[in-house]
C-alpha cells in the first residue's frame, strides 16, 4: 500500500506541474494579419553578434532566434537552411506546396529577398532600413528578416542560432518584444525554422487549409514589461548553448567508451571488473547531467574549457566506479540507487525548467536536431530506462501503472517533455512490465500470451482515443501527435507513411554514420546472445523471478527506435540499464 501511495502522490505532483507550468509562463498573443504585404528577407551569415548594428540601430516590433540545422550535414548550406524555411519542413516532400507556390495560387503580396555573400549582413541591414522607413510601405504589411546560416565567425563560436526580426508600422518600437512560437512551446526568445513559413501565410491572411505549408506553426509575440532583460537573457542562454555545442565536439568518444564497457563487462568473469564496468556505463549519463551547472556561462578562448564538463564528471564516475568494485555489497545495489538518482533528477529538472538539461551536453539531440525545449533523445532513452530499472518488477501492478502513468506525463506534456515517441513507448515499457511476472514471490512462471495480447490492444485505444482527443484541441496547444491527426484529416493516410519513411530514413542514416549505432548494436547483440544462452539451457519460455526487467527494457528500446526521428539515440540510451539487470545474469554460473 504505501508503494502505491508514493505512486500515487508522485502522479499527482507531476500532473499538478504539466497543468501549472503553462500558467507560470508569460502569455502570448498572435501576431496580427497584414493582408497589405508580407517582405520576407532570408540572409546568410547573419549570426547574434553580427545581428548587433541592426538591432541597436533600428526599430522593430519583436526579435527572436532559430536553430540553424537545416537536415543536412553542413550548416553554412544556405540553399538547404532556404529550402527548410520556404518549405516549412526539414525533410520536405517532393512535391509538397512550398511558401512562394501557395502565394502564387491564393494571389497575395509576397516579397522574398535572398542575401549572400561577404557584405550580406551590411546588404540586409541596408535593405531592412530602407524598407522600414515612413511611407516604404503599405500600412498594413509586415516586414520578417531571418538568418538563413551562421557566417564563419558565428560557425567558430559553434551558434546553433541565428535572428529573426519582425516589423510593422504600427507596432515598430526601440523596445521590441520577443518571438514564440507553439513549435518550442513557448519559450521566450525561441522559434523553429519550420514556423516561418507558416508565420508568413497566417500574416498574409490565407484561408485555414492554404497556411497549413509544411510542419511549422504560426509565430506569437510574447507580452512582457521588461524586454531588453528578456533579450539580454535570451542572448545568454545562446552563448549557453554555444559552449555546449563547442562540449558537444568530445561527445562522440563517449558511445565508444560505453559500448567497449559493455562488452567488457559481460565478457570478462571476474565479479569486481564487471561492477566496475557496470558503473561506470550506468553512471556516465548520470556524471554528466549532475555537472551541468559548472558549463561556462562565455565561450573562452582556451580548448581546455571545452573538456570541462567532462573532468568533473569522470572524476564522479572514478569515485562511483572505484567503490564499486573495492565493496560487493555496494556495487550489488549501485545500479538500481543509479537508475532512482537518473530518473529524479531528469524528473525534477523537466518540472523545473529543465536547468541541467538546457546545458548539459547530453541533451537536446545533439548529433542531429536542435530543440532547445523539453526532453530530447538522449535523456528520452536514459529516463525511461532508468525509471523501468527503477520500478522494476516488485511494486504490483497498481503501482507499476501508476509509475507509467507519471512517466508518460514527464516525457510527453507539452509544457514538460513534449515528446511524443517517448510518451508513447512509455506506454509499451510500462505495459510490458505490468505483465511481467511479481519477482516479490522469488518464483518462476510462464509469461501470460493472453495478457500480453489484451494489453496491447489496449494500450493502442488508448494511444488512438489520446490522439483523436489531441486533434480536436486548438491548433497552439496540440502536441505531435495531434498534429499527426490533423494531417491524416486533411491529406489521408498517405501522410503516415510520409512521417514512417522520415523516420526510417534518419534512423537508417544514423545506423551508418552515429556513434550510437555502434552502441545500440552491441546492446542487441548482448541481448540476442542471451536468449541464445537461455535457450540451451530450455529456459526461453520462462521469466526467472526478478528477470522481468530485461524484456521490459528491451521493449521499451524498440519503441524508441521505431517512434523516434533520431531512434537510434534513444534506443542506445535507454540500452545502457539493459547492464544494470544483465551483469549479474551474465556467465553467472561462471562467476
Amino acid at each position: 500500500m504505501k508503494r502505491i501511495v508514493l505512486a500515487l502522490l508522485c502522479l499527482l505532483l507531476v500532473f499538478g506541474a504539466a497543468m501549472v507550468r503553462p500558467h507560470l509562463s508569460r502569455t502570448s498573443q498572435p501576431l496580427s494579419a497584414t493582408p497589405e504585404g508580407v517582405v520576407l528577407i532570408a540572409v546568410d551569415g547573419l549570426g547574434i553578434r553580427e545581428s548587433e548594428s541592426i538591432r541597436n540601430g533600428a526599430s522593430f516590433s519583436a526579435y527572436g532566434l532559430i536553430p540553424t540545422r537545416n537536415g543536412t550535414p553542413d550548416d553554412s548550406d544556405f540553399n538547404a537552411g532556404l529550402r527548410m524555411i520556404l518549405s516549412g519542413s526539414r525533410t520536405p516532400e517532393p512535391g509538397a506546396p512550398t511558401l512562394p507556390e501557395t502565394a502564387r495560387q491564393n494571389k497575395v503580396p509576397l516579397q522574398i529577398h535572398t542575401i549572400t555573400g561577404a557584405n550580406a549582413v551590411r546588404d540586409a541591414a541596408i535593405l531592412f532600413t530602407r524598407l522600414t522607413a515612413l511611407g516604404a510601405l503599405p500600412g498594413d504589411t509586415s516586414v520578417l528578416m531571418v538568418g538563413v546560416t551562421p557566417g564563419a565567425n558565428a560557425l567558430q563560436r559553434r551558434e546553433r542560432v541565428a535572428p529573426v526580426f519582425y516589423w510593422t508600422q504600427k507596432t515598430a518600437t526601440r523596445h521590441p518584444r520577443l518571438l514564440t512560437s507553439p513549435s518550442t512551446r513557448r519559450r521566450p526568445g525561441l522559434v523553429a525554422a519550420t514556423d516561418i513559413a507558416a508565420t508568413v501565410a497566417a500574416l498574409l491572411d490565407l484561408p485555414p487549409v492554404a497556411r497549413r505549408v509544411g510542419e511549422g506553426r504560426p509565430i506569437e509575440i510574447v507580452s512582457a514589461s521588461s524586454s531588453g532583460a528578456m533579450i539580454a537573457d535570451l542572448h545568454r542562454k545562446a552563448t549557453a548553448w554555444g559552449q555546449q555545442a563547442r562540449e558537444q565536439k568530445l561527445l562522440p568518444v563517449i558511445p565508444w567508451l560505453l559500448a567497449g564497457s559493455f562488452l567488457l563487462s559481460i565478457l570478462v568473469r571476474s565479479p569486481p571488473v564487471g561492477r566496475v564496468t557496470q558503473t561506470f556505463v550506468l553512471s556516465i549519463p548520470l556524471a554528466l547531467l549532475v555537472v551541468a551547472p559548472f558549463v561556462p556561462t562565455a565561450i573562452y578562448a582556451h580548448a581546455f574549457s571545452d573538456a570541462l564538463v567532462y573532468v568533473f564528471a569522470a572524476i564522479l564516475v572514478s569515485i562511483l566506479a572505484t567503490v564499486s568494485g573495492l565493496r560487493e555489497s555496494w556495487g550489488n545495489r549501485l545500479p538500481r540507487i543509479l537508475a532512482i538518482a537518473t530518473a529524479v533528477v531528469i524528473a525534477v529538472d523537466t518540472c523545473t525548467g529543465g536547468f541541467l538539461l538546457s546545458r548539459t551536453p547530453l541533451s537536446y539531440s545533439v548529433l542531429e536536431a536542435a530543440r532547445f525545449y523539453g526532453i530530447g533523445n538522449e535523456i528520452s532513452g536514459l529516463f525511461l530506462g532508468a525509471v523501468v530499472v527503477a520500478v522494476g518488477t516488485t511494486h504490483g501492478a497498481i503501482a507499476t501503472i501508476l509509475w507509467g502513468l507519471t512517466t508518460a506525463i514527464i516525457l510527453g506534456a507539452p509544457s514538460l517533455g513534449a515528446d511524443a515517441g517517448g510518451f508513447v513507448a512509455a506506454l509499451v515499457a510500462f505495459t510490458t512490465l505490468t505483465l511481467m511476472p511479481n519477482a516479490n514471490g522469488g518464483h518462476s512462471r510462464r509469461i501470460n500470451k493472453g495478457g500480453f495480447t489484451l494489453a496491447g490492444t489496449a494500450v493502442i485505444v488508448a494511444i488512438v482515443g489520446f490522439a483523436w482527443w489531441d486533434g480536436s484541441r486548438p491548433a497552439s496547444s496540440r502536441t505531435h501527435i495531434g498534429e499527426v491527426v490533423i494531417n491524416v484529416r486533411e491529406k489521408g493516410f498517405d501522410n503516415l507513411a510520409t512521417i514512417a519513411k522520415r523516420k526510417m530514413l534518419v534512423n537508417a542514416r544514423l545506423l551508418t554514420t552515429s556513434p550510437w549505432a555502434v552502441l545500440l548494436i552491441v546492446e542487441i547483440a548482448a541481448q540476442l546472445w542471451d536468449i541464445h544462452r537461455r535457450k540451451r539451457q530450455e529456459q526461453v519460455s520462462l521469466v526467472p523471478a526478478g528477470c522481468g526487467t530485461q524484456p521490459a527494457l528491451f521493449a521499451t528500446m524498440l519503441a524508441l527506435f521505431a517512434l523516434n526521428d533520431s531512434g537510434v539515440v534513444a534506443g542506445a540510451t535507454c540500452g545502457c540499464w539493459l547492464l544494470g539487470v544483465k551483469c549479474q545474469e551474465f556467465g553467472s554460473d561462471e562467476r
